[in-house]
């Protein structure tokens, strides 16, 4: 099974925000199928974010530094959209977030390059 998660991917300045647009998420989404999950670097093991990516997560908020992690340990950005919430937050908390935040989209970057853009479609 080839599953690409999360299809969706927010990115957030804070523990407190992620926490929040989570809570916003998990409402609007009740009705679907979709699973909502956050994470930030210290709230979980590095074998548990990875497997909260891999197998659940249809949507997934965290902060630049924990996309960061979970990419090394997921061997890549497999998402289809990333959103930055606040990114003049994350760009004025310093050199660390920012280059995080640098580091996540450079990945998202080149994953977008690797995928095919249209599909074949067998008539």
């Amino acid at each position: 099974r080839n599953r690409q998660f999360p299809f969706l991917l927010v990115l957030a300045p804070t523990p407190e925000l992620c926490a929040q647009i989570q809570s916003v998420a998990q409402r609007l989404l009740s009705f679907t199928h979709l699973r909502v999950h956050w994470t930030f670097g210290r709230n979980t093991t590095t074998e548990s974010r990875r497997q909260l990516v891999d197998e659940t997560a249809h949507v997934l908020i965290c902060t630049p530094k924990a996309a960061r992690d979970l990419i090394s340990t997921s061997h890549g950005l497999h998402t289809r959209f990333v959103v930055v919430d606040e990114a003049d937050l994350i760009l004025e908390q310093g050199r660390g977030h920012h280059n995080a935040l640098q580091d996540v989209m450079m990945q998202y970057r080149q994953s977008i390059r690797d995928r095919p853009l249209l599909r074949q479609q067998n008539p």
